[in-house]
């Protein structure tokens, strides 16, 4: 049954991460950045893309971040191609197979290889102050007085608002 659950890849890498939290600490989180060749179809760079993925998942990886592929223009030319699809993911490796993957990715098909450790950003909470205020009874009379000159200062802007009106509109 657990099998089963696993083929689907979002399931595996759900519970794969879930699992990876109690492995030891030999793992480490790698972001790979590539150019593939841009004499690939859309089509065919996916594909390329997921092979590359497989690869890390074949070396006992995670995929934390399954990335994107997007056909760039490059600001100089590589190998006289100046366009290229450029495709990230970021894995979880143990240490010693990570060389293995990056030795696996030198291919003619890519152009560019950026193969980094990394560390997961934490994420960031703001605390915010409480906005209640403590009444007391000594306190009440002059928030209702103040309350009230507001309210009356409000009717008579709108009464002079009704006037100008009225001057204006004649």
């Amino acid at each position: 049954m657990v099998s089963d659950l696993l083929k689907n890849n979002r399931l595996r890498n759900q519970l794969t991460y879930a699992i990876i939290l109690s492995m030891d600490k030999d793992n480490k989180l790698y972001e790979i950045v590539y150019l593939i060749t841009p004499a690939f179809t859309e089509e065919k760079a996916l594909d390329f893309h997921q092979k590359m993925k497989n690869k890390a998942l074949q070396l006992g990886g995670i995929i934390d971040h399954e990335g994107d592929i997007k056909k760039r223009k490059l600001s100089y030319p590589i190998n006289k191609m100046t366009e290229a699809y450029l495709a990230y993911f970021r894995v979880i490796l143990p240490k010693e197979n990570a060389e293995k993957l990056k030795n696996e990715l030198k291919l003619n098909e890519i152009l560019r290889l950026l193969f980094v450790q990394t560390r997961r950003n934490p994420v960031r909470t703001f605390h915010t102050k409480s906005a209640t205020k403590v009444i007391t009874e000594e306190m009440a009379p002059k928030i209702i007085e103040t309350a009230e000159l507001q309210h009356k200062n409000q009717t008579q802007i709108e009464e002079i608002d009704k006037k100008l009106e009225e001057i204006l509109g004649a």
